[in-house]
């Protein structure tokens, strides 16, 4: 791979939620690219109310050299919209995947803050083993979030307190995002507290 994605730190992952979105359409590489792309504005909307767009990444198939040749997989930060509409690179024959790198916004007893690199965006396209030719076998998005501002059961009082402000903001997102994308939220992990996430957000535990 290219590009400059690998000196980008990553966020943590306090809570990630997965929404499976099969095979679109024919399966062409020009569905799946179709999909990326509406998926990112999609989320943004959203999200809107919560987060904030710093760069965005693709990963994309880019045909290099006779057409026998195999397609190079190539990553690169591109341009992004506010409104998440993202510019494609023009040698792009398939994007299999789209990262959005955002900051948070979190309400606080002194107004809104803004934390940089709290949260990711990701579109993710399967392809079939490489001697099946180049065919997708599914697609899934994914948002991941590295700081703890929404969770009951956080060891730390503020981040309890936050919660309190935050938490049904995040539950908002998360099922504005699910009816947006037309699938449900079946995916839904916590390396931070594995017993208290759940599709929308963090639940208390007994």
């Amino acid at each position: 791979m290219t590009g400059d994605r690998k000196t980008v730190a990553r966020p943590g992952k306090v809570g990630c939620w997965g929404i499976d979105l099969g095979v679109p359409g024919d399966g062409s590489g020009a569905a799946v690219t179709a999909l990326a792309t509406s998926a990112a504005p999609r989320f943004t909307a959203a999200f809107a109310d919560l987060c904030e767009i710093e760069s965005a990444f693709a990963d994309y198939l880019a045909a290099r050299g006779p057409r026998s040749a195999p397609a190079v997989v190539e990553t690169r930060r591109v341009d992004v919209a506010a409104d998440g509409n993202v510019t494609i690179p023009p040698d792009a024959s398939v994007v299999i995947g789209l990262v959005l790198e955002c900051a948070v916004r979190l309400e606080t007893s002194d107004g809104v803050v803004s934390i940089p690199r709290a949260a990711e965006w990701r579109f993710a396209a399967v392809l079939a083993p490489e001697e099946e030719g180049l065919r997708v076998e599914d697609t899934a998005a994914y948002l991941c979030v590295g700081i703890d501002a929404w969770t009951p059961a956080a060891r730390d009082p503020t981040a309890r307190e936050l919660a309190v402000r935050n938490a049904p903001r995040l539950e908002r997102s998360l099922r504005d995002w699910e009816r947006a994308m037309g699938h449900p939220i079946t995916d839904y992990t916590s390396d931070a507290y594995p017993g208290a996430i759940g599709p929308y957000g963090f639940v208390p535990t007994s």
